[in-house]
């Protein structure tokens, strides 16, 4: 602002309203020498961050305002927050902006001097920038944030993909120029490169020679991992990835086809599923999954009146397909609300629903003032999925953006930034809807934060920095106005702050509560931690030898499945880390597993199969593991033959007599300490010695066997089988007198039997 147009002007406000609040509407402008005077909300010790913000003004024309003074130190910046980083960008430029994990720093690249700058988000100042970043222009960049590692992506339209450590936006390093013969990149927006979920690979869709590619990028390493042959002509990629599964779609504008390609393996990726749509109508700018990976959701773009597309993931098969009026553009989806929106470069947002079998039905429409059209990427849905924000510009280049809601269609608010948007993106962490520009000099980026019921704020949020303990009574501080975009002022100001509060500093504690330490697992064992802290735990992240397993828990109970077949056997290290909601990090806690996923062998050593027996006989077996033996135990005919053996040798003792004769069944089962069992078995033929006289069986002689000859002689019981051979005591091979008197005497002892 030119000095001429400085006035001193005295603003009453009343409160600051914590985080994203809709703030009281005013014509009221900020200049150079203003008087604010203003209650903050509780603040706190050093170190302490709030977030808050002035309600009741416009600070349209304010570049910055600086409050400083004994224990306090501040910044607040104009809203909508117009950055210009001087970089040039086409209207075509896809996805050209990106954030970090906690939501605090934007990434975004552009031609002319070909840099990539990182800006925070609060403020809208540079943070970090890498000059001569790429060859030629950057088509779009993509991001891997794991909240201690950042990675970004550059796809430069020449044909060199870039890969920047920009784990510090204030020290961003490029890692890897990558090259190949079949990168070549469409003029065209939307995703053309992401990462996957565990940031080891990044996926990119290109075309060379007329040949479609689909190539893996390993990021370690920074070369090409693989490359698989798409339909030609690629033009924007969505992916799918839960950490066990990873599914791209791939989007052809010379074949008018969705490939859905499986790069679980990205090695080895494979076409798992093409969708064409009926009478190979256009399809539009891109296509999106649903948050289980079952169905890819696409619309036509013809021209004229459209259509929106379900189709499954699997086999390429229309689901469903519906109306969505005129010159469609491209869609957006929320998982959380399964919403799916499509724009119309007509001025229109179709709302969808889609149904559990992913049909699609009707929910309402959102349609932009007369004049006021949309393009490519200009639509974006809230995290939550209750709120869309669309930008549009009318024939003059004339730009607004509003937001409405997904439910019925409604028109919450908008406001104006002047310039040609070029694309739309939402920070879901910090709740701020930023646009890209493009005013025919270069680019700029409108932040515009969102309150309660997706309002588009006019006043952006400051951060408050106690840098003192001492003295946060009620006082009075000075306030000063920097120069920049308006002139300086020596003027100071009052500005009065309340009592005082306190930071958390205590890190969370964890502990594993299952599996135990030293237990043997095998298969899929459920990992579960046990978070505490003195304020709120807002995630456990699981680790395998250092590994990190797929995605923070972020909520009770804090459990993950584990595959230890992914694993080999033997032990190995399960770690846990707890975060709070302040950002302290618990100290590791580690357990030790040991994996046995193989069973172990056994063999019956005694007797042998096929083997004759009477009596008592001693059952042997031999039985090994690669880890750890448990037992054995044995068994006939199924039912077990004592209690399980722990111990060398392996044997048991086996009474045949009690047991008819005839073929039997011996097994023996031996277990791993991760319980993988191992079996074998044998047949033995089991024989009875019979006892002379014993006519009833029961091992010994004595007058009920007399009885019972007497009874076979008189025909009123007849003796069979082995109870017939015993009664033949004189052994002629017949049941006579003889064998009557021959019973008696071995009763008397006369003989013996």
């Amino acid at each position: 602002m030119k000095t001429a147009y400085r006035a001193r002007i005295r603003l009453a406000i009343t409160t600051i309203i914590i985080l994203f609040a809709s703030p009281q509407q005013t014509a009221d402008a900020l200049q150079s020498g203003s008087v604010i005077t203003a209650i903050l909300p509780d603040s706190g010790k050093q170190g302490t961050t709030v977030s808050a913000k002035v309600a009741g003004v416009s600070l349209a024309g304010a570049s910055s305002i600086s409050f400083s003074g004994s224990g306090l130190s501040a910044a607040i910046t104009g809203a909508p927050n117009i950055f210009s980083p001087n970089l040039f960008i086409e209207f075509d430029s896809g996805n050209n902006i990106v954030y970090s994990k906690d939501g605090k720093t934007g990434f975004m690249a552009g031609g002319v001097t070909l840099n990539l700058i990182a800006f925070d988000v609060i403020s809208g100042q540079q943070i970090g920038v890498i000059p001569n970043v790429t060859f030629c222009d950057p088509a779009n960049i993509g991001i891997f944030d794991s909240g201690t590692s950042r990675l970004i992506a550059i796809v430069d339209r020449c044909g060199p993909v870039t890969l920047v450590d920009a784990t510090s936006a204030s020290a961003m390093k490029i890692t890897a120029a990558i090259d190949d013969p079949d990168f070549f990149f469409d003029q065209s927006g939307g995703n053309n490169i992401l990462f996957s979920a565990n940031g080891a690979f990044a996926f990119v869709a290109t075309q060379d020679s007329h040949k479609g590619k689909l190539i893996a990028i390993d990021t370690a390493r920074g070369v090409v991992a693989s490359k698989l042959q798409i339909d030609d002509g690629p033009r924007n990629i969505s992916m799918f990835d839960n950490g066990s599964k990873r599914l791209i779609s791939a989007l052809s504008i010379d074949t008018q086809a969705a490939t859905v390609v499986d790069a679980t393996n990205p090695t080895a990726m494979r076409v798992q599923a093409r969708f064409i749509p009926p009478g190979r109508v256009p399809l539009c700018e891109n296509s999106v999954f649903d948050g289980s990976g079952q169905f890819v959701f696409v619309c036509s773009e013809t021209g004229a009146t459209d259509r929106a597309y379900s189709f499954n993931a699997q086999t390429g098969s229309l689901i469903s397909s519906i109306s969505v009026g005129v010159d469609a553009t491209n869609v957006v989806y929320n998982s959380l609300t399964q919403k799916l929106a499509v724009a119309n470069r007509t001025g229109s947002v179709s709302l969808l629903q889609v149904g559990s079998d992913g049909k699609l039905s009707s929910l309402s429409s959102f349609k932009l003032p007369t004049g006021f059209g949309i393009d490519e990427g200009w639509l974006a849905l809230s995290g939550d999925g209750l709120y869309g924000f669309v930008a549009g510009a009318d024939d003059f280049g004339i730009a607004k953006v509003f937001s409405f809601d997904t439910i019925n269609g409604a028109r919450l608010s908008e406001a104006s930034f002047g310039s040609y948007p070029v694309t739309v993106a939402f920070n879901n962490v910090m709740n701020i809807m930023s646009v890209i520009t493009y005013d025919g000099f270069g680019a700029n980026i409108a932040l515009f934060p969102t309150g309660t019921r997706g309002l588009l704020s006019q006043v952006m949020p400051i951060a408050l920095t106690i840098s003192s303990n001492a003295g946060l009574g009620p006082r009075t501080f000075t306030l000063s106005l920097p120069g920049g975009a308006i002139s300086s002022s020596d003027s100071a100001v009052s500005f009065t702050v309340s009592s005082s509060g306190s930071q958390d500093t205590t890190p969370p504690t964890v502990s594993i509560t299952s599996p135990i330490d030293g237990a043997f697992v095998k298969g899929t064992v459920d990992l579960t931690a046990s978070p505490q802290d003195n304020v709120a735990v807002a995630g456990v992240q699981f680790k395998a030898d250092g590994n990190t397993l797929g995605a923070e828990i972020t909520s009770a109970p804090y459990t993950i499945s584990l595959d230890t077949k992914t694993l080999s056997d033997g032990p190995h290290t399960i770690s846990a880390i707890a975060r709070d909601t302040s950002g302290n990090i618990s100290a590791t806690a580690s357990i030790q597993i040991i994996v046995d996923n193989t069973p172990p062998q056994i063999s019956i050593t005694n007797p042998h199969s096929g083997a004759s027996i009477s009596g008592s006989v001693i059952i042997s077996a031999t039985a090994t593991d690669n880890i750890s033996l448990a037992g054995v135990q044995f068994a006939v005919d199924g039912n077990n033959l004592g209690s399980e053996i722990t111990t060398i040798p392996f044997s048991a003792q086996f009474n045949s007599s009690s047991f008819s004769s005839g073929q039997h069944i011996i097994s023996a089962t031996a277990r791993d300490a991760a319980g993988n069992r191992a079996s074998t078995q044998i047949t033995v033929t089991v024989g009875i010695t019979i006892k002379k006289g014993d006519a009833n069986l029961d091992g010994k002689v004595d007058v009920q066997d007399l009885i019972a000859l007497i009874q076979h002689l008189s025909g009123a019981a007849l003796l069979t089988g082995d109870a017939l051979l015993a009664a033949d005591t004189d052994g002629n091979g017949e049941i006579t007198v003889q064998d009557l008197i021959m019973l008696i005497q071995i009763l008397l002892g006369i003989i013996s039997s």
